[in-house]
């Protein structure tokens, strides 16, 4: 269940990322930066107000060349509020052939198999099982992200860049609804009252350092 989190999120972070890559394509020279996500932090609405429901902070670093399919994460540390002990994830995807093995702290998450247009998730807890995986090609992808985060918005809400016009700290803000499949049994009138009740929208702060 812990891997299949990490892949959900890898995902969510992955629409994120192409924001930040379409940012940094002036450049064309492959640069080291330093990304500290700053402060990201969800809010839930409840009976009209908006509370904060939790609060993140990362550090990680980043290979961002020009090509977005090279983009490499070199390390990785999250704290996580209130509780203030930090952690430090080793995240490794070793491929091999139409295989990705992906691992963290040098432990196997999961295995990807790439068919053509179709990828093949398998959990590591279930290996033994080549009954258990996602299929995730495009149609299902859309499904997946629609089921896990329904993102109604992304977007780059304040920017601020250096002398080479590069940023060095940008603001997003998602706006999410709740699982569509928990929705189901329930009538539109329900889902349309639930979704406005449970409506989170999400605010990420990120600041750059790059290397000389």
């Amino acid at each position: 269940m812990y891997s299949k989190t990490i892949f959900f999120t890898a995902m969510r972070n992955a629409v994120l990322l192409l924001l930040i890559v379409a940012l940094f394509s002036c450049s064309a020279e492959k640069r080291k930066i330093e990304e500290r996500i700053i402060s990201v932090y969800s809010t839930k609405i409840v009976l009209g107000d908006t509370i904060k429901d939790k609060l993140l902070y990362q550090i990680s670093r980043k290979d961002i060349p020009p090509n977005i399919n090279e983009v490499k994460t070199i390390w990785y540390k999250e704290k996580a509020v209130p509780d203030t002990s930090f952690f430090r994830n080793k995240v490794k995807d070793e491929k091999i052939g139409n295989k990705t093995y992906s691992y963290i702290d040098d432990k196997l998450a999961s295995v990807m198999i790439n068919n053509n247009d179709t990828l093949f998730y398998y959990d590591a807890d279930n290996l033994k099982n080549p009954d258990q995986y996602f299929v995730l090609d495009r149609d299902s992808v859309e499904t997946i992200m629609y089921s896990y985060y329904t993102k109604v918005k992304t977007q780059a809400m304040r920017i601020r860049k250096n002398n080479n016009r590069d940023p060095v700290y940008i603001m997003y803000l998602g706006e999410y609804i709740p699982d569509q499949v928990d929705l189901e049994m329930f009538s539109p009138a329900e889902i349309e009252k639930k979704k406005e009740e449970a409506r989170k929208v999400e605010i990420a702060e990120y600041e750059y350092i790059y290397a000389e």
